[in-house]
């Protein structure tokens, strides 16, 4: 609940994602683009990416088995267990460092990787430009500012709206004056 929290919205950050995705796969067709995800989320940032580019998603059976308790059928549509014949992977957060990218890039003969981190976390006030954390070797990861939390500015005009007589906060709830 704190100002520093106003990260772009969740369609201003996926616009983005698209727009660089789409200029890799035009610079690079037979690259490969990585999103990360945790168990679940993050599924609008890899959707969105795989209808720009009309492509499978590949996913694990693990993921896949998780993905199909949304009911999602145009998502479940899009899925692929066969890493060759997507241009959009889905991959565990923790697998998004360069190691782990060049590994993944080896192991699928795939020329070059695009991956985007999304999380909260990569936001800052200070630059509103997204740049990517690092770029070696045919391997490009960008940490992008995407929350499926809202952002403070979103929660303020909740409140305003909905004008509650009490908030209770559950997260990080040191602070009670939010």
């Amino acid at each position: 609940c704190k100002p520093a929290y106003c990260f772009p919205s969740q369609k201003t950050v996926i616009d983005i994602s698209v727009n660089l995705s789409t200029k890799f796969i035009d610079y690079n067709p037979t690259g490969v683009i990585v999103v990360g995800s945790y168990t679940i989320g993050k599924e609008r940032i890899f959707t969105a990416i795989s209808e720009a580019l009309d492509c499978k998603i590949y996913v694990t059976s693990e993921k896949r088995q998780i993905l199909s308790c949304l009911e999602d059928e145009q998502l479940l549509g899009r899925l692929t267990s066969n890493p060759r014949e997507a241009r959009v992977h889905v991959l565990p957060m923790q697998k998004l460092n360069y190691k782990g990218l060049s590994e993944y890039l080896l192991q699928w003969s795939f020329d070059e990787v695009l991956a985007f981190e999304p999380t909260g976390w990569t936001y800052s006030q200070r630059s509103s430009e997204i740049k990517p954390k690092f770029s070696k070797n045919n391997v490009t990861l960008y940490g992008i500012p995407y929350s499926e939390h809202s952002s403070f500015d979103e929660m303020k005009n909740f409140v305003r709206h909905l004008r509650p007589d009490s908030i209770v906060p559950t997260v990080n709830n040191t602070n009670r004056q939010c």
